[in-house]
């Protein structure tokens, strides 16, 4: 390994930084740090977003993990867009003020074994939990949870 040489200076010293230098460099890391803090909120908390009702329900998984929608009939959750391999994604259904409102999934989603349908709550109100992971090797999304009934 190759012997240290300190540095030498003019004037015996490092040079001096002028105040406009100084007020740049501080207002970069500000700036960095605000960008990084944004980030880690994100993936703290992500934003929830509301999706659009409709016969089958579109999911841009890489707009969020998580989202939520209210079903004004039956429906089918599409096949999420736009997911990263391994991304987890939870997705809140709830029941409009009629409620009875069938909910299917679409042909990507697979259940473990065993597991062959979902028994979603049809009780006006009521709100679903469902939690899956995309598997990009199978371009599959794996039921990982499913809790039914909140808020009744």
């Amino acid at each position: 390994m190759a012997d240290y040489t300190a540095p030498t200076f003019q004037n015996g010293g490092p040079p001096a930084l002028d105040a406009p230098l100084l007020q740049a460099l501080a207002n970069a890391v500000q700036q960095a740090h605000a960008r990084l803090t944004a980030a880690e909120a994100s993936l703290i908390a992500p934003p929830v977003i509301q999706l659009t009702d409709g016969p089958t329900i579109a999911i841009d998984a890489s707009a969020s993990r998580s989202f939520r929608v209210t079903v004004g009939g039956d429906r089918t959750l599409g096949n999420p867009t736009g997911a990263a391999d391994g991304q987890l994604l939870l997705i809140t259904v709830t029941q409009d003020v009629v409620g009875g409102r069938a909910v299917s999934l679409g042909a990507k989603y697979r259940f473990p074994a065993g597991i062959v349908d979902l028994a979603w709550s049809t009780a006006a109100g009521a709100k679903d939990r469902l939690a899956i992971q995309y598997d990009a090797a199978d371009d599959r999304f794996d039921v990982l949870a499913f809790q039914a009934g909140y808020g009744l």
